[in-house]
């Protein structure tokens, strides 16, 4: 049941989420829908919010295990969600990117003319 719980709150939540997130940056940033889903993505709920929210729920509220357990769930799935969407190649680091210095005592100080 719990995983039902789960599914449901990760089904319904998560595209709730997103849209709500897309539509702001989309009206009050103008953005494009590429730009504000990476800002979206980036918003859902992570572990440890949904872990505290899951303690609340069973301390203070009393809530059935089934829902502890649907809250857990729901939240380990939007943790791991940013990182299936952010996959990217490793950058290429075998290159060095500093400028090269011309000489050893040009310190980038103004060349003297004689003048």
């Amino acid at each position: 049941m719990a995983l039902a719980y789960g599914a449901v709150f990760f089904a319904v939540v998560v595209p709730a989420r997103l849209g709500a997130v897309l539509m702001h940056r989309r009206f009050a940033l103008g953005e494009g829908r590429a730009e504000g889903m990476r800002i979206a993505v980036s918003l859902l709920p992570t572990l440890v919010f949904g872990l505290a929210l899951a303690e609340i729920l069973r301390d203070r509220f009393g809530a059935p295990p089934e829902l502890f357990g649907g809250v857990v769930l729901y939240t380990l799935a939007t943790t791991l969600v940013p990182t299936f969407f952010f996959r990217r190649p490793y950058p290429d680091i075998t290159e060095p990117h500093a400028p090269e210095l011309s000489a050893a005592g040009d310190h980038g100080a103004p060349a003297d003319d004689g003048a």
